[in-house]
């Protein structure tokens, strides 16, 4: 019992720490040093007797690919950048959960897990990391410390190694991809059976360095980079000290490629972090209810559920917050762009509004006395156009906004126009009810009568998709071609352009 409250109380104080590493992660990850952008911009020289004479530098070259690393079970290695030997030991492991419930499984592991089952167990073969004494570009010696290595590796079979004595001596065997030692086999492996495993990182005769000189080794640049106790697990060393293979070019593609590897692992990672101590947060009170019935696995569900979209929402804002920090130029530069675009459309269509209103207002006073003389209601003194030059043209509106059907902001601006301009309610609500009816029979069959219609759908200084919908079907009814009607509705907005 003791036990058990001890691991709740562990799991209660184990889900934020996992929760802070995670965001940690994340935030450091965002302002890691660009090592990309290191190497693109060191001076390309020719010869490395160059390379002193600047601060880091980039040199291709013919690489010496013969050599040799040295395997201590194998007689050794040439063709490699390095060698990655992987030793693993099959063993128990013991995993218990927020509520002491224990699973154990037998897997292979790096390490013997420390538990009962294990007692006695011991590993004898150890993985390291094998790299030559150093590298050699042409007439330019590369230190092989700290150095970054970006192609990819891929397995070395053991059938193609041969064993020294010290893996004689350690009983190995070869068992089809991979050194074995102990009773069982690869297929069929029985605890304490070890295995050893070889990758290695293939070199080509021509590669690329980017890094620095120092004496008459290159041992690269180490960068002043805000580092923590989570730089070296997500590899943000701040270290250009880096060989690839190809010519400059290709080794610049590579590096970019790892990089990107680098930021989406750690996002994935630090997300899954989160995640991961959100649930181990909540778990020891989901186990309060995962007895009862029906209740206890919506809990669970409920619980995940949360942990996830809480977990992907802290994750995506401090992803977007360390990127905004650390990159604030890249960001201003877009929004200062959408801020001047802003500018410039509100500006237009200040601008085209006034053209409308001019281009409107000279109609309306050019065809006042003809509408006089047709009978129609003038008020030059009263609100907006003559009443019954106002109908003539509402009617047209009114029409135009049929066609697409009348919802409710098109009926709200028909109503607010038709007031505007001194047409009754009752008259404007009856012309728009009969619109669906009387679509037809509106006469719109000049380039006059359109120049008219893109004003009054210009009237507010924009032109919406429904209104140049509406314009572009009235333009196909009369046979109007699409860029007639473009250019009659650039006129409108540049001035240029009004009814007769």
């Amino acid at each position: 019992m003791a036990r058990k409250k001890d691991s709740k109380f562990g799991a209660i104080l184990a889900g934020p720490a996992i929760v802070c590493v995670g965001v940690l992660a994340l935030w450091e990850n965002e302002g890691r040093f660009d090592f990309h952008k290191a190497a693109r911009q060191a001076t390309v020289v020719a010869d490395p007797a160059e390379a002193s004479q600047h601060d880091t530098f980039a040199l291709t070259g013919q690489l010496e690919t013969k050599m040799p690393i040295q395997g201590y079970y194998v007689e050794g290695f040439t063709g490699y950048y390095r060698v990655d030997r992987n030793a693993e030991i099959y063993c128990w492991d013991r995993d218990e959960d927020s509520d002491g419930d224990v699973t154990w499984r037998e897997k292979w592991m790096s390490s013997v897990d420390n538990n009962s089952r294990n007692s006695g167990i011991k590993k004898t073969l150890k993985s390291d990391h094998l790299f030559p004494p150093r590298y050699e570009l042409g007439d330019l010696l590369i230190s092989a410390e700290d150095i970054h290595l970006v192609d990819d590796r891929e397995p070395i079979a053991a059938g193609r190694l041969a064993m020294t004595d010290a893996a004689k001596s350690a009983r190995l065997r070869i068992d089809t991809q991979c050194f074995y030692k102990g009773k069982g086999r690869l297929s069929s492996p029985e605890l304490g059976d070890e295995r050893i495993e070889y990758y290695g990182i293939p070199n080509s005769p021509t590669a690329s360095y980017f890094g620095a000189v120092r004496g008459d080794m290159a041992w690269g640049k180490q960068y002043e980079v805000s580092q923590s106790f989570l730089s070296g697990i997500i590899q943000n060393d701040g270290m250009l000290h880096h060989l690839a293979n190809g010519d400059r070019e290709v080794a610049l593609a590579t590096i970019k490629g790892y990089l990107a590897k680098l930021l989406w692992f750690t996002r994935l990672g630090g997300t899954v972090a989160i995640i991961v101590g959100m649930l181990i947060t909540v778990s020891p009170f989901v186990g309060l209810l995962r007895g009862v019935p029906v209740l206890g696995p919506l809990v669970e569900w409920g619980a995940f559920l949360i942990s996830v979209v809480l977990g992907l929402t802290l994750a995506g804002t401090v992803i977007a917050a360390s990127y905004i920090a650390h990159h604030p130029l890249l960001v201003a530069l877009p929004l200062v762009l959408v801020g001047v675009g802003i500018y410039y459309l509100r500006r237009r269509s200040q601008a085209t509004k006034e053209n409308v209103q001019t281009a409107l207002s000279e109609y309306q006073q050019k065809h006042a006395a003809s509408a006089d003389e047709e009978g129609f209601d003038i008020d030059i003194n009263s609100r907006g156009w003559s009443a019954g030059f106002a109908e003539q043209t509402f009617e047209k509106l009114v029409a135009m906004a049929s066609l697409h059907g009348l919802g409710r902001k098109e009926t709200k601006f028909l109503e607010q126009w038709g007031e505007s301009n001194g047409i009754a309610k009752s008259r404007v609500d009856q012309m728009i009810a009969t619109a669906p009816q009387e679509v037809d029979a509106v006469e719109i069959d000049t380039r006059n009568d359109m120049i008219l219609l893109v004003c009054v759908a210009l009237a507010d200084g924009m032109l919406s998709g429904r209104e140049h919908s509406a314009l572009k079907s009235i333009a196909k009814r009369v046979d109007m071609e699409p860029a007639v009607l473009n250019e009659i509705i650039a006129g409108v907005e540049a001035g240029t352009l009004r009814p007769a």
